[in-house]
């Protein structure tokens, strides 16, 4: 028999109803119509009724709250538990009017967050009476004062502890490629990273180029990754070049004015004809000036007077006369057509000649 209290102890210990009482804070009732010396009878019967179903706290544990009886909500019922730190919180009102009593209870459960109401009527009653009904209405509270509190919520897990990260900046040329962090695709170029200390394998890959393969040791600096790609070789047309520019159009070349032909039987050739044809022929003729009168004697005796002397001076001087006159006007024909603004300059050229020869020639303007 003496050990069946160590025998119990383990169920007590199951059961927290049984291990610890339940704690419950009731300010004093609020009772209108009666004197104040009956209201507090039926306070004091109250507290006599909860006796041995719940701990009573002390009537003053929560006046901090400033919650009175009055309270029928579940606000200030939360707020009247919080601050006596109990469990439930019981607030009441006792009316009379013309002799008709209504007693009132409001029971907040803080554990469970519920509120349960008791109303009890007593009508014609005495100050016994009214004690009744207070002691019926803490009665018909009786379920929700017994009622298990839910467990203890598990405190939350304390927050994992905060990691180091390394800031990681990738970038290439050109953009736009997908960048494969320790084999998972974290998203394209440009793109920055936050990672953990250590060494990553980063992959940078472009449809059309060779993937870009880098191991990059993470410490306590932020990395910066810059990658040019290589156009793959083994790709063809998947990858189109980048476009060209198209060149520029120059204007086309104005045509080169074209020389007028030089017309032979014009002014030069004219020119140049009566030119060379008078200076021969004046020529001429003052040789034949020259010669009248001379001696063709061949006997040596020097005659002066003899069977042949030449007689020309009657043909040079009207020769000489023509080719002054035809030289003058060759060279003022000449003259005038080098003055001509589109006169061809002089140019050689070089003719073959029927005998297999050649012959050189000057035209255009001298």
């Amino acid at each position: 028999m003496k050990s069946l209290p160590f025998l119990l102890l383990p169920l007590l210990l199951a059961f927290p109803a049984f291990a610890e009482e339940a704690t419950l804070v009731a300010p004093p009732l609020a009772v209108t119509g009666v004197p104040g010396a009956v209201g507090d009878t039926f306070d004091a019967e109250l507290r006599k009724a909860l006796t041995g179903k719940v701990k009573l706290l002390a009537r003053e544990a929560g006046s901090k709250s400033g919650v009175g009886g009055a309270c029928k909500a579940d606000d200030c019922g939360k707020k009247l538990a919080e601050a006596a730190s109990a469990r439930f919180a019981l607030t009441g009102t006792v009316v009379n009017s013309d002799e008709i009593y209504t007693v009132e209870l409001s029971l907040y459960d803080a554990a469970n967050e519920k509120r349960t109401a008791a109303k009890e009527v007593c009508e014609l009653c005495g100050a016994d009476d009214v004690k009744g009904s207070v002691t019926k209405a803490v009665a018909a509270l009786a379920p929700a004062l017994a009622a298990k509190a839910p467990p203890p919520k598990a405190p939350p897990p304390p927050p994992p502890p905060a990691e180091n990260k390394v800031s990681m900046q990738i970038e290439s040329l050109p953009d736009g490629a997908d960048v494969l962090l320790d084999e998972k695709k974290v998203g394209q170029t440009p793109i920055a990273l936050q990672v953990k200390p250590g060494k990553h394998a980063v992959v940078v890959r472009k449809q059309g180029y060779l993937d870009a393969n880098r191991t990059i040791s993470a410490l306590d600096q932020p990395i910066k990754l810059k990658v040019t790609l290589v156009l793959d070789p083994t790709a063809g047309a998947a990858v189109a070049p980048p476009p060209v520019a198209p060149p520029l159009e120059q204007p086309a070349p104005a045509p080169a004015p074209t020389e007028a032909p030089v017309d032979a039987s014009g002014l030069t050739g004219v020119g140049w004809g009566l030119t060379v044809g008078g200076a021969l022929l004046a020529g001429a003729g003052v040789w034949l000036v020259i010669l009248d009168g001379e001696i063709t004697c061949t006997d040596g005796r020097d005659r002066r007077e003899c069977p042949n002397v030449y007689n020309t001076k009657g043909i040079g001087i009207p020769a000489l006369g023509v080719g002054a006159a035809a030289l003058g006007s060759g060279i003022t024909l000449l003259i005038l057509d080098a003055l001509r603004e589109d006169a061809p300059a002089a140019a050689p050229s070089v003719a073959p000649t029927a005998d297999g020869g050649a012959l050189l020639q000057w035209s255009g303007r001298f």
